[in-house]
Protein backbone atom coordinates (compact mmCIF):
# COMPACT_ATOMS: atom_id res chain seq x y z
CA UNK A 1 0.00 0.00 0.00
CA UNK A 2 1.13 2.99 -0.83
CA UNK A 3 0.24 6.79 0.58
CA UNK A 4 1.43 10.37 0.46
CA UNK A 5 0.36 13.70 1.12
CA UNK A 6 1.55 17.30 0.81
CA UNK A 7 2.84 19.36 -1.73
CA UNK A 8 4.43 22.65 -2.30
CA UNK A 9 3.08 26.19 -1.64
CA UNK A 10 3.78 29.63 -3.55
CA UNK A 11 3.68 33.05 -1.59
CA UNK A 12 4.86 36.34 -3.01
CA UNK A 13 4.89 39.71 -4.93
CA UNK A 14 5.40 40.83 -7.62
CA UNK A 15 6.26 44.18 -8.95
CA UNK A 16 6.51 46.29 -12.24
CA UNK A 17 8.04 49.28 -14.00
CA UNK A 18 7.13 51.28 -17.70
CA UNK A 19 11.04 51.94 -18.31
CA UNK A 20 10.32 53.94 -21.43
CA UNK A 21 6.65 54.09 -22.80
CA UNK A 22 4.87 50.97 -23.93
CA UNK A 23 8.01 48.91 -22.51
CA UNK A 24 7.74 47.26 -18.96
CA UNK A 25 9.90 45.15 -16.93
CA UNK A 26 8.58 43.30 -14.31
CA UNK A 27 9.56 40.84 -11.47
CA UNK A 28 7.97 37.75 -9.17
CA UNK A 29 9.68 37.44 -5.79
CA UNK A 30 8.43 34.26 -4.59
CA UNK A 31 8.63 32.19 -0.97
CA UNK A 32 8.01 27.81 -2.18
CA UNK A 33 8.16 25.76 0.43
CA UNK A 34 6.07 22.93 1.91
CA UNK A 35 6.01 19.30 3.39
CA UNK A 36 5.64 16.17 1.05
CA UNK A 37 5.32 12.29 3.07
CA UNK A 38 5.20 9.30 1.04
CA UNK A 39 4.48 5.96 3.36
CA UNK A 40 4.61 2.35 1.81
CA UNK A 41 3.37 -0.69 3.62
CA UNK A 42 3.95 -3.98 2.76
CA UNK A 43 2.89 -6.92 5.40
CA UNK A 44 4.14 -5.79 9.04
CA UNK A 45 6.73 -3.15 7.51
CA UNK A 46 6.17 0.36 7.14
CA UNK A 47 8.63 2.44 5.30
CA UNK A 48 8.04 6.16 5.65
CA UNK A 49 9.46 9.53 4.03
CA UNK A 50 9.34 13.02 4.39
CA UNK A 51 10.47 16.06 3.11
CA UNK A 52 10.78 19.70 4.15
CA UNK A 53 11.22 21.51 1.23
CA UNK A 54 11.61 25.75 0.55
CA UNK A 55 13.56 28.72 -1.13
CA UNK A 56 13.27 32.03 -2.30
CA UNK A 57 12.70 32.19 -5.72
CA UNK A 58 12.70 34.87 -8.60
CA UNK A 59 11.36 35.04 -11.86
CA UNK A 60 11.36 38.01 -14.83
CA UNK A 61 9.43 39.49 -17.62
CA UNK A 62 9.07 42.14 -20.27
CA UNK A 63 6.72 43.24 -22.59
CA UNK A 64 6.42 45.47 -25.04
CA UNK A 65 2.87 47.28 -25.67
CA UNK A 66 2.36 49.55 -29.48
CA UNK A 67 -0.35 51.01 -29.48
CA UNK A 68 -1.76 51.18 -32.91
CA UNK A 69 -4.74 53.58 -32.42
CA UNK A 70 -6.96 54.15 -29.89
CA UNK A 71 -8.63 50.87 -29.82
CA UNK A 72 -5.81 48.75 -30.94
CA UNK A 73 -3.01 47.40 -29.94
CA UNK A 74 0.01 44.83 -30.56
CA UNK A 75 1.54 42.95 -27.38
CA UNK A 76 4.78 41.30 -26.99
CA UNK A 77 6.55 39.57 -24.28
CA UNK A 78 9.15 37.40 -22.87
CA UNK A 79 9.78 35.74 -19.04
CA UNK A 80 12.14 33.98 -17.99
CA UNK A 81 12.98 31.63 -14.47
CA UNK A 82 16.22 30.10 -13.65
CA UNK A 83 16.72 27.00 -12.11
CA UNK A 84 16.24 27.18 -7.67
CA UNK A 85 17.64 24.38 -5.90
CA UNK A 86 15.23 23.45 -2.99
CA UNK A 87 16.79 23.67 0.27
CA UNK A 88 15.47 20.17 2.11
CA UNK A 89 15.65 18.51 5.23
CA UNK A 90 14.26 14.54 4.58
CA UNK A 91 14.10 11.85 7.06
CA UNK A 92 13.62 8.03 6.21
CA UNK A 93 11.62 5.43 9.10
CA UNK A 94 11.38 1.55 8.58
CA UNK A 95 9.60 0.31 11.54
CA UNK A 96 7.56 -2.96 11.45
CA UNK A 97 4.48 -3.45 13.69
CA UNK A 98 6.24 -7.35 14.91
CA UNK A 99 8.87 -5.88 16.83
CA UNK A 100 8.91 -3.02 19.48
CA UNK A 101 11.66 -1.46 16.97
CA UNK A 102 12.37 1.13 14.27
CA UNK A 103 14.92 2.18 12.49
CA UNK A 104 15.06 6.30 11.68
CA UNK A 105 17.91 8.02 9.43
CA UNK A 106 18.14 11.67 7.46
CA UNK A 107 17.03 10.43 4.31
CA UNK A 108 18.62 10.03 0.86
CA UNK A 109 19.26 13.86 -0.61
CA UNK A 110 17.84 13.73 -4.24
CA UNK A 111 18.27 17.29 -6.31
CA UNK A 112 15.39 18.94 -6.19
CA UNK A 113 14.80 21.96 -8.10
CA UNK A 114 12.29 25.05 -9.29
CA UNK A 115 12.91 24.36 -13.16
CA UNK A 116 14.32 27.17 -15.62
CA UNK A 117 11.69 28.30 -18.13
CA UNK A 118 11.73 30.78 -20.80
CA UNK A 119 8.76 31.93 -22.74
CA UNK A 120 7.70 33.85 -25.62
CA UNK A 121 4.35 35.54 -26.58
CA UNK A 122 2.36 38.23 -28.83
CA UNK A 123 -1.05 39.34 -28.99
CA UNK A 124 -3.19 41.65 -31.01
CA UNK A 125 -6.07 43.55 -29.17
CA UNK A 126 -9.45 45.75 -30.56
CA UNK A 127 -12.01 46.43 -28.79
CA UNK A 128 -14.38 43.53 -29.35
CA UNK A 129 -11.64 40.82 -29.79
CA UNK A 130 -7.98 39.45 -29.17
CA UNK A 131 -5.34 37.15 -31.04
CA UNK A 132 -2.62 35.57 -28.98
CA UNK A 133 0.21 33.22 -29.40
CA UNK A 134 2.47 31.68 -26.78
CA UNK A 135 5.20 29.50 -26.15
CA UNK A 136 6.82 27.92 -23.28
CA UNK A 137 9.95 25.50 -22.77
CA UNK A 138 10.23 24.06 -19.27
CA UNK A 139 13.68 22.76 -18.42
CA UNK A 140 13.33 19.91 -16.11
CA UNK A 141 16.91 18.38 -17.12
CA UNK A 142 18.75 18.90 -13.40
CA UNK A 143 15.90 17.45 -11.15
CA UNK A 144 16.95 14.25 -9.85
CA UNK A 145 14.44 11.11 -9.22
CA UNK A 146 14.80 8.11 -8.03
CA UNK A 147 13.72 5.96 -11.34
CA UNK A 148 11.57 8.16 -12.79
CA UNK A 149 11.39 9.59 -16.05
CA UNK A 150 11.32 13.27 -16.29
CA UNK A 151 10.96 15.31 -19.85
CA UNK A 152 11.65 18.80 -20.72
CA UNK A 153 8.03 19.97 -21.54
CA UNK A 154 7.44 22.36 -24.58
CA UNK A 155 3.89 24.19 -24.86
CA UNK A 156 2.18 26.39 -27.32
CA UNK A 157 -0.78 28.16 -27.09
CA UNK A 158 -3.27 29.88 -29.88
CA UNK A 159 -6.00 31.83 -28.32
CA UNK A 160 -9.10 33.88 -29.45
CA UNK A 161 -11.49 35.82 -27.41
CA UNK A 162 -14.33 38.35 -28.54
CA UNK A 163 -16.38 40.26 -26.95
CA UNK A 164 -20.61 40.26 -27.40
CA UNK A 165 -21.79 42.55 -24.53
CA UNK A 166 -19.24 44.53 -22.54
CA UNK A 167 -19.92 41.56 -19.78
CA UNK A 168 -19.79 38.47 -21.79
CA UNK A 169 -16.83 36.97 -23.64
CA UNK A 170 -16.36 34.08 -25.56
CA UNK A 171 -12.90 32.03 -25.71
CA UNK A 172 -11.35 29.77 -27.99
CA UNK A 173 -8.74 28.35 -26.60
CA UNK A 174 -6.10 25.65 -28.75
CA UNK A 175 -3.52 24.40 -26.01
CA UNK A 176 -0.73 21.98 -27.19
CA UNK A 177 1.88 20.22 -25.11
CA UNK A 178 4.88 18.15 -26.39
Amino acid sequence: LFQGEGGLSKMGISVAHELWKGLSLGANFSYVGGSISQTETQGSATESNSSHKHTIYADFGLQYTYKLDHYRSAVAGVVYGYSQDLMQDNDHVVSSSSSSGSIEEKGKKYRTCLPQFIGFGASYTTLRWMASIDYKFVDWSRLESSGTLIVNQYAYCLEQVWATHIFQCMIRRQRIII
